[in-house]
């Protein structure tokens, strides 16, 4: 059923990208450059979130089955689907960013293109950037950014009637 699917997913998130922490910052430290190592470290801390956004998705699964509808505004409107949406859009946004900083830095137009403190600076600024566009929607009463859906994927752009669509 999806359910173990969902479990399946979970579990590999949060064991694969731990595993891959350990691995990067101790068993590999010497053989990765300092700057590789930040950046595969810092998207594994984001795809770590991610797995716990799934894991509160897959409970309030289990907690809600059989009886979601009579209970889907209970949900949608609570802290746990904030939290959960708060952070979908933080770690998909860290994400997405470190990979970029990733591809640009194996372009290397220099051989020393990113130093350790470079990296550590623009890490700084990914999650920072990151942690403002998730905690935009949280400021604002009058957006359900996070409450759209079941799943708390904050993507109202679909509905123009929604309050923070244009965000």
């Amino acid at each position: 059923s999806y359910q173990v699917v969902a479990l399946i997913i979970t579990t590999f998130a949060l064991a694969g990208n731990a595993a891959c922490l350990i691995a990067h910052n101790v068993r590999y430290k010497e053989s990765l450059p300092c700057s590789v190592r930040l950046l595969i470290t810092n998207t594994n801390i984001a795809n770590f979130l991610m797995g716990i956004y799934a894991g509160i998705i897959n409970i309030a699964d289990g907690v809600y089955r059989g009886e979601y509808v009579l209970r889907e505004k209970t949900w949608m409107k609570g802290l746990p689907c904030k939290v959960a949406g708060f952070l979908h859009l933080l770690s998909s946004h860290a994400s997405l960013l470190s990979v970029l900083v990733i591809s640009i830095n194996s372009f290397r137009f220099r051989s020393t293109f990113l130093t350790p403190r470079t990296t550590a600076l623009l890490c700084l600024l990914i999650w920072t950037v990151a942690f403002v566009v998730a905690t935009i929607p949280l400021t604002t009463s009058s957006w359900r950014f996070y409450g759209e859906t079941g799943i708390c994927f904050p993507l109202p752009a679909s509905r123009p009637d929604i309050p923070g669509h244009n965000y």
